[in-house]
């Protein structure tokens, strides 16, 4: 098949959105379909076309920044040239410019189209957030009506989200692509070495340093945590500084010089020190704080090592733990809840931990790949002329 799938951002920037779309494209192209992505050009130091996995990247160029959104005149007339070319249309929500393609895909182009609908977005009170909010929101129920298909990532989200649950008969749920961490070549990441953390539990913290992500609510909860682990360390890994329509990091400046040397940051981790980031941490922690997290693919990576979690009380971010048992979920935004949490899991941490075989029978890439191609194949054979 000849698949062309379009998102806002795509690889070399890290979300849950680009790391899931960026493993399916790996994999059907590792099957031998042919895949396309029409990406942003967010950032001046990437080509415009490059091959990356097998796949063919293009990336108009961008002439207006909103936040976390962008603007890209040339978006739609590059996807109608291309779907000319493809088999199937593979889209990614949230992303502004879709509901044009889609629209193009359904009426002009007669090519199957199936949208991948990742969260809800929610947006800061204001004027200009409530027009932009109501342009997405508009251009997403466009897209929905069009698509042949919407996937959700699991089925308690797809529950109590409004915007899905008008869209039921097209909906289909799938766990997101999660394989386990390999171990990388080279230098060891020896957290505690580096950065001289003793012999205490270590809580980890891996993401994007977002206001949704729930960061400030974890920092929070570190005096109460240590009241009860003296010794233990948080290392808060991820990107914390130029994260796109994002000041979360220099806000908790303050918060984070109180806590002196109990918090480390040690930045974005290279794939290949994952597996040992995971591997070091007592448990890892999820204090995401609303709809924008729709599951959380990191904590399926962390079980898949060994290594509890605790997550938030919210629609979809709390099935891994719901499906595994491997781990607690505390109320979203409420510090002592998460401390509570985090306690209850080091204090018995060995009877939350479960076989690996266990968690890859439920959660791994293949079979969302599966799922994928065997849906992508149906559909392009239901609409052949």
């Amino acid at each position: 098949m000849r698949i062309l799938t379009t998102l806002t951002y795509y690889t070399p920037h890290v979300s849950g959105l680009t790391v899931y779309a960026a493993r399916v494209v790996k994999g059907l192209v590792e099957r031998g379909h042919q895949v396309t992505v029409l990406t942003s050009h967010y950032d001046r130091s990437l080509p415009y076309r490059e091959e990356i996995d097998g796949a063919q990247v293009i990336r108009p160029a961008v002439w207006l920044r909103l936040s976390k959104g962008v603007l890209m005149p040339g978006f739609f007339w590059r996807a109608a040239r291309l779907l000319r070319q493809h088999d199937l249309l593979f889209l990614h929500l949230p992303q502004f410019e879709a509901s044009a393609v889609a629209a193009y895909a359904r009426l002009i182009a007669r090519k199957p189209l199936v949208t991948t609908y990742h969260c809800d977005i929610e947006l800061p009170k204001g004027l200009a957030s409530t027009v932009f909010g109501g342009a997405i929101s508009l251009s997403h129920h466009l897209t929905a009506r069009c698509s042949h298909r919407i996937i959700a990532n699991s089925r308690d989200y797809a529950d109590h989200s409004g915007f899905l649950q008008r869209y039921k008969s097209k909906l289909l749920t799938v766990y997101p692509p999660c394989p386990t961490p390999k171990a990388g070549e080279g230098e060891s990441l020896d957290l505690r070495r580096r950065y001289g953390l003793g012999d205490g539990p270590i809580v980890g913290f891996l993401g994007r340093f977002a206001e949704d992500k729930g960061v400030g609510y974890l920092i929070d909860a570190v005096p109460e945590v240590l009241r009860s682990f003296p010794d233990a360390r948080f290392v808060l890994a991820g990107q914390r500084e130029k994260v796109f329509g994002e000041r979360v990091y220099e806000r908790l400046s303050p918060n984070v010089a109180a806590s002196d040397h109990r918090l480390i940051f040690p930045g974005q981790l290279p794939s290949g020190h994952l597996a040992e980031f995971f591997s070091e941490c007592a448990v890892l922690v999820l204090p995401s704080i609303n709809s924008t997290e729709s599951f959380g693919m990191v904590q399926i990576e962390a079980m898949l090592c060994g290594t509890p979690v605790v997550a938030s009380d919210l629609p979809g971010v709390r099935e891994p733990v719901r499906a595994t048992g491997m781990g607690e979920l505390a109320r979203a935004g409420d510090p002592s809840a998460l401390a509570s949490a985090i306690v209850k899991v080091l204090e018995d941490r060995i009877n939350y931990v479960k076989p690996h075989e266990q968690v890859a029978q439920m959660f791994n890439a293949t079979k969302t790949v599966d799922f994928y191609e065997d849906l992508f194949s149906s559909l392009c054979t239901e609409t052949e002329p």
